[in-house]
């Protein structure tokens, strides 16, 4: 039987110590095992009282306590974290009332020893306990209880007064904006202790993320808090709004794709942000507060659709990456279905549509950016060092915000801080393009203007060849067209008659204007060499007219066509010119009909 109960209290102490309740169950484990209480061995009754002795106190004082844990307010503090101090109750279906809850024994609210009560996304409301001790001097002092996440939907805090009773507070943004204690962005509720020892009670629902960071603040301190953040949340904001403002003056100037899309990004993070934030609510829709829940989710989506949309303009995927391009394009439409079920349909479903979605194309743009750098692509290489950073801060206030590591490290200030680096690092990338394309341009011009030289030397050369040629055989015909002139001119001094005289006066007539033909031919190649030079003389326009009229006179008879000469009455018959290149203008066919 002693056999039996020593093998039973090492097999306790050995699971206690699996269990790593304490270091003192350690002891009693080497302890046991050094004087050889092993089954089947002989042990000494006092000795196995001593055991049993040593095991219970060890049991006894490694139980929990259910001690309600106070913190202390002093006249020095300023500034006090009351997560350590919060034990909480989870109400799973929502229905406790504060009078059943404020009944509820100490050992049914759980104590947190965090900086920061969070639960992540959670359907339950949550129900937490605060005492604080004021020092004497410190009642009816005016302090401030903050809770700096603007996201909770219900917060309702229950302060006591000296009587024994509550009051209550009732805010959150499923409520106007107007009905906060203190008007700023996160909650924050003015308290004034009535004794030295005071309980709160905070009554939390929310469908987003459920956190609440407590601090308790004096008043003269928080008003500089207050000033000190809402200064570096300007400086962020300032930062995204320039950017906007900034690449919007570049795309009106150089309208690239990019810019748009870009441009279109960071407007939707902006606003994601700010209702993040809750300045959005405070500022743009105060008292729509369906819209200050659903906005958050929505324009996060937004913004990532976009982004989609730039990674694949700005990594030329379509050309150079066209299986990750299909990738991006079906997350591109995935985000952008998701929109409506944000808006429409279930707000959780929404809330993890979007995650998941997000967590997908946040890997497939980094893997994708890092694919085009190995490519060569220089432009890549910025733009995957703008999104690894964008990426590990929202990792990291993702992580805070499902419970996944403390709140304190994954804060808002680590998204912020990331997207400001981010877009800055993606304004210089789009910089880049653009003096790339701007280079490649240059390059271009320059390569186009030297083949165009090339061509006009060659052109030159031509035209130079060509009135070489020109020259050449105008000379060649111009010698044998003086003999038929010479010879037509020699027939005109023999006996013809009236017939034959008319024929060789036609030929002699053709001769000429053939012969002024050859001299246009030439004038061209002069006009062209910049070398022509003109000769007035006066001449009778009449007759040249008639001249030539009796030049196709033939040609008309032997095609049955009848020609004739009109000229205006105020044209004048004497003119000066230069008749070889005389052109006729476009009053020729009242001068020269055809019938």
């Amino acid at each position: 039987m002693i056999i039996f109960l020593s093998n039973t209290a090492l097999f306790l102490t050995g699971y206690l110590i699996n269990q790593g309740l304490t270091k003192r169950l350690r002891l009693v484990y080497t302890q046991a095992t050094y004087y050889g209480f092993i089954g089947g061995m002989d042990i000494k009754p006092t000795h196995f009282l001593q055991l049993l002795v040593l095991l219970c106190a060890t049991i006894i004082t490694s139980l929990p306590t259910y001690a309600e844990h106070t913190i202390n307010i002093l006249p020095s503090d300023q500034k006090r974290n009351l997560g350590p101090g919060i034990s909480w109750y989870e109400d799973s279906e929502g229905d406790l009332t504060f009078e059943q809850v404020k009944s509820l024994p100490i050992s049914a609210f759980k104590p947190s020893d965090i900086y920061t009560f969070n639960q992540g996304y959670t359907s339950s409301s949550y129900w937490l306990k605060l005492n604080l001790e004021f020092a004497p001097d410190l009642i009816n002092s005016h302090w401030l209880m903050e809770i700096p996440f603007p996201l909770l939907d219900y917060v309702a805090l229950y302060l006591p007064d000296n009587e024994g009773g509550f009051s209550v507070i009732h805010t959150g943004d499923r409520s106007p904006f107007e009905q906060r204690d203190i008007d700023t962005t996160d909650f924050v509720f003015g308290i004034t202790p009535k004794q030295q020892f005071n309980t709160y009670y905070l009554h939390i629902k929310t469908q987003d993320s459920l956190q609440v960071p407590l601090y308790l603040w004096s008043e003269r301190a928080f008003p500089k808090h207050n000033s000190l953040m809402t200064g570096l949340q300007g400086i962020y904001f300032g930062i995204m709004v320039v950017m906007v403002l900034y690449n919007l003056f570049i795309f009106l100037s150089v309208r690239e794709r990019s810019y748009l899309y870009y441009i279109s990004y960071i407007s939707a993070f902006t606003l994601f942000q700010a209702s993040m934030q809750g300045y959005s609510f405070e500022y743009f829709w105060p008292n729509n507060t369906w819209w200050a829940n659903i906005n958050i989710p929505f324009f996060g989506v937004l913004a990532l659709f976009f982004a989609s949309l730039f990674a694949r303009d700005i990594l030329h995927t379509k050309l150079e990456l066209p299986k990750f391009d299909k990738a991006l394009l079906v997350i591109a439409s995935a985000l952008f279905f998701t929109l409506p079920i944000v808006l429409f349909g279930s707000y959780f479903a929404g809330i993890y549509a979007a995650i998941f979605s997000t967590f997908i194309f946040f890997n497939l743009v980094l893997v994708t950016g890092i694919t085009a750098a190995l490519k060569g692509n220089r432009t890549a290489k910025v733009f995957v060092i703008a999104w690894a950073i964008f990426l590990i801060s929202g990792v990291i206030s993702m992580l805070g915000m499902m419970n996944i590591i403390p709140l304190e490290y994954g804060s808002q200030s680590a998204i912020q801080i990331g997207s400001a680096l981010e877009v800055i690092l993606l304004s210089m990338a789009l910089a880049d393009r653009i003096n790339l394309i701007e280079k490649e341009k240059a390059e271009i011009e320059a390569e186009s203007k030297k083949v165009l030289l090339e061509a006009n030397k060659q052109l030159e050369n031509s035209n130079r060849l060509k009135d070489e040629f020109i020259a050449t055989i105008s000379h060649e015909i111009r010698t044998p067209m003086n003999g038929v002139l010479g010879s037509t001119q020699l027939l005109l001094d023999t006996q013809l008659n009236e017939g034959q005289k008319s024929y060789v006066d036609t030929i002699n007539q053709s001769g000429q204007t053939l012969l002024e033909i050859l001299n246009n031919i030439l004038d061209y190649s002069k006009i062209e060499a910049d070398k022509l030079s003109i000769e007035e003389s006066e001449f009778n326009l009449e007759q040249i007219i008639n001249e030539c009229a009796d030049f196709f006179s033939v040609i008309s008879a032997q095609n049955r066509v009848k020609l004739y000469v009109r000229i205006h009455k105020d044209t004048p018959k004497i003119i000066k010119s230069d008749p070889c290149l005389l052109y006729t203008s476009d009053a020729a066919d009242d001068l020269l009909c055809v019938d």
